[in-house]
């Protein structure tokens, strides 16, 4: 369609190059979670600009241990052909979790041996691998309640400390003294 009388045109076919195009995926760092609680839809939710599957590490349904996590997703576009994979990652920080550990009052008649001790918990996530000692000793479980002995008989104030430790929480030590108070005389 160009045409001049001063020059002699000749047409020259040119290459259009068409890349495929990268899609904009959208992830906002989700709000922190309690250690626990598993990843679904409320973490997981990225979202984008054209028709994909997403793939997210670590996958939905997963409880992880408390701390700062980084979460990832390779988002893969229907249209494989115009549109390059995406992969992103987000930040999550998992808090730990709130737990209570009594030890159980015990008593005992003035002279006789020192009785050992039960501890209850309130707050284990259920699988939990949770480690009680006393005085570094390991403590067992019987009955599903923890049990030791953690005086020495004849003395009369023992002290040592309960630690506990489990993945996901910040390890505790916490002391514990025990007094043997002579009963008065007659007291019975």
């Amino acid at each position: 369609g160009v045409s001049s009388a001063n020059y002699a045109i000749t047409f020259v076919n040119g290459t259009l190059t068409i890349t495929k195009a990268t899609p904009v995926v959208t992830w906002a760092a989700p709000a922190a979670i309690t250690y626990g609680t598993a990843l679904d839809a409320t973490q997981l939710n990225a979202s984008s600009s054209v028709a994909g599957t997403f793939v997210y590490t670590p996958a939905s349904g997963t409880v992880l241990a408390a701390g700062a996590r980084t979460l990832s997703v390779t988002f893969t576009p229907t249209d494989g052909a115009d549109y390059n994979p995406v992969t992103t990652t987000v930040a999550l920080t998992v808090n730990p979790a709130p737990l209570t550990i009594t030890t159980v009052n015990v008593s005992k008649i003035y002279g006789a041996a020192l009785p050992g001790f039960t501890v209850t918990s309130v707050g284990f996530v259920t699988g939990t691998d949770v480690t009680l000692s006393v005085g570094g000793a390991p403590v067992p479980v019987v009955n599903g309640t923890w049990q030791a002995t953690v005086v020495t008989p004849g003395a009369a104030t023992q002290t040592t400390s309960i630690d506990v430790s489990a993945p996901g929480f910040a390890p505790v030590s916490v002391p514990l003294t025990i007094d043997e108070i002579p009963m008065p005389s007659g007291a019975g």
